[in-house]
C-alpha cells in the first residue's frame, strides 16, 4: 500500500488511533473570504438590476407562462437568492439573465409540483413550449433590453375593465415598475394595508378570471389609451414623489416612465393625448439634475437653470 504524501499521510503500520491531531485535521472547506466591499458592490448591482429590469423580467415571465400568480413571487425570490449568493460567489456576468433564469426555475418547479399533484387549473394551463431548458432561455435573455412593448402589454393587463378602477394603475405600478406597496399607498393617499389588499384582490381577479395578456396590442391601446396614459404618468410621479435618504428622488424610475411614453408614442403616433403626455414628461424630466442640492429639494424658482438639459427641452 502506497502512502499519500502531505500532512494527512501516515506510515503503513500506523493505525488511525496513533495519528496526531494535526494528522486528523480535515481539509479547509471555508468559503472564500469576501470583504465588505464585495457585499457593497453586490448590493449595488442588485438594487440597480431591480430598478432597471424588474418590470421587464415580470413582463417576460408573465408572457411566457401566463401565471401572474407565480411570477411576482418567483421574481422576488430570485432577487432574495441573489442577495444571499452574489456577495459570496461573485456578481454574474449578466445579472438580469441570472435573475430571469433563477425565477424561471422557481416557476418551473412550482408548475411541476402542481402537475404531479393534479392541482393545475385548466384555464391557467401552459403549453409544452413552457417546459424549456436553460438553453432555450437565451432567445428571451438576448432581447431583455428591448421589451417596451411587453411592458405595455402588462400595463394593458393591469388596466383591464374587469378590474376595479382604483386598482388598475396601482397594480401596474407594482408589476411593471416595481414600485413598493408603501410608495403606491402614498401616491394614492391610502394606508399601506388598504393598498396591499387592493393589489392582492386585483391579482386574484386576473388569475381566477383568466384575463388574457396576449390581446392585440393596438386594439387594446385604442380602447384603454386614457387609462394607460394615466398609469404612465403615475409611474413618472412616483419617481419624483419626495422620499428620504438617498432615495429623496428617483429620476431613474421617472426615466422608465419616459421610456414607456416614448414606446407608446411610436405605437400610437396620431394620439394627441400621448403626444401631450410625452412632451410633459420630457419637459419635467429635463430638470432632474437641478431638483436636489445637498440632500434637499430645490423648488423651480430656485433651481440652477444651467443644470437643465437643454437638448431635451
Amino acid at each position: 500500500m502506497t502512502s499519500i504524501s502531505g500532512p494527512l499521510s501516515t506510515s503503513p503500520d500506523q493505525s488511525p488511533a496513533d495519528r496526531t491531531p494535526a494528522d486528523r485535521t480535515p481539509p479547509d472547506r471555508t468559503p472564500p473570504d469576501r470583504t465588505s466591499a464585495d457585499r457593497t458592490s453586490a448590493d449595488h448591482i442588485i438594487e440597480q438590476t431591480y430598478r432597471s429590469d424588474w418590470g421587464r423580467l415580470v413582463a417576460l415571465l408573465v408572457l411566457r407562462t401566463r401565471r401572474l400568480d407565480l411570477v411576482e413571487d418567483a421574481t422576488s425570490a430570485a432577487f432574495e437568492r441573489a442577495a444571499t449568493r452574489w456577495p459570496i460567489e461573485g456578481i454574474p456576468t449578466n445579472p438580469s439573465g441570472w435573475i430571469y433564469t433563477t425565477a424561471w426555475r422557481f416557476i418551473l418547479g412550482t408548475l411541476r409540483t402542481e402537475e404531479v399533484a393534479g392541482r393545475k387549473a385548466p384555464l391557467l394551463a401552459v403549453g409544452s413550449s413552457c417546459w424549456a431548458t436553460d438553453a432555450d432561455n437565451h432567445s428571451y435573455l438576448d432581447d431583455l433590453g428591448e421589451l417596451g412593448d411587453e411592458r405595455l402589454q402588462l400595463i394593458l393587463l393591469c388596466c383591464h375593465p374587469a378590474l376595479p378602477t382604483e386598482s388598475r394603475s396601482a397594480l401596474a405600478l407594482r408589476l411593471v415598475i416595481g414600485t413598493s406597496t408603501e410608495e403606491i399607498a402614498r401616491l394614492f393617499l391610502v394606508s399601506t394595508a388598504t393598498m396591499a389588499a387592493r393589489l392582492t384582490r386585483a391579482k386574484k381577479k386576473i388569475v381566477l378570471a383568466g384575463i388574457p395578456l396576449n390581446s392585440p396590442l393596438h386594439d387594446e391601446l385604442q380602447d384603454r389609451l386614457d387609462e394607460v396614459c394615466r398609469t404612465v404618468y403615475l409611474a413618472f410621479t412616483a419617481g419624483y414623489a419626495p422620499g428620504s435618504g438617498s432615495d429623496l428622488l428617483r429620476p431613474d424610475l421617472a426615466g422608465e416612465a419616459v421610456q414607456l411614453a416614448s414606446v407608446l408614442q411610436v405605437l400610437t403616433p396620431d394620439s394627441p393625448q400621448v403626444q401631450a403626455l410625452l412632451a410633459l414628461l420630457i419637459l419635467q424630466h429635463a430638470r432632474r439634475d437641478a431638483r436636489v442640492c445637498d440632500g434637499k429639494l430645490i423648488t423651480l424658482a430656485d433651481q440652477d437653470r444651467s443644470l437643465w438639459r437643454a437638448d431635451e427641452l
